[in-house]
């Protein structure tokens, strides 16, 4: 059987921004293919300043919530914390499906996630344009492959952007976190 998760080896891609293999690309594609028939996209759920096209995935798809928050609070955030030593502990707080094409949601301006880490997972590559891009950094997602997951720091170092899609449907899950309450 065909390992669901592959987050074993996180390395540095760019300042404070770190690549590992995360779904394995069966189980992208069959989430991407699931996303392509969703009716249920709304916009502005998650960020009104920069509102992206996006499906919650704990409403939606508490399955699929629950195995990816599990294995990026268990092995991702433990992994971020021997590199950035946060001083408390983060997980998981939201993931969201975001969808980018011609007739919704194009591109989106420069901005920082309401998230202490974020993450972003391509699902897809038959689409041109929509790169998940980091000016200060001078790094894009362009050669990420399918099932990959990026990770960064996301208050205040690494604002980002997604260009303008040209053709094709981009689908990506976002992930974002927050301290642990510890009272």
């Amino acid at each position: 059987m065909e390992q669901f998760f592959h987050s074993q080896n996180i390395t540095a891609v760019a300042p404070d921004i770190y690549h590992t293999k995360f779904l394995n690309e069966t189980i992208a594609d069959s989430l991407a293919t699931l996303l392509s028939k969703e009716k249920r996209w709304k916009k502005g759920a998650h960020d009104r300043l920069y509102s992206t096209h996006d499906i919650p995935l704990n409403e939606h798809y508490s399955d699929m919530y629950e195995l990816i928050k599990e294995e990026f609070d268990t092995v991702v955030i433990p992994a971020m914390d021997r590199i950035w030593s946060f001083g408390h502990p983060a997980q998981v707080d939201t993931i969201f499906a975001v969808k980018y094409s011609r007739d919704t949601q194009k591109k989106l301006k420069e901005h920082i996630d309401e998230s202490y880490i974020s993450g972003s997972i391509k699902l897809n590559t038959n689409y041109t344009g929509a790169d998940l891009q980091f000016p200060r950094q001078g790094y894009s997602n362009t050669d990420v492959a399918v099932g990959d997951l990026l990770v960064w720091p996301s208050h205040l170092t690494h604002p980002h952007l997604c260009t303008e899609i040209h053709e094709g449907e981009k689908y990506a899950l976002t992930i974002w976190t927050d301290v642990k309450n510890s009272s």
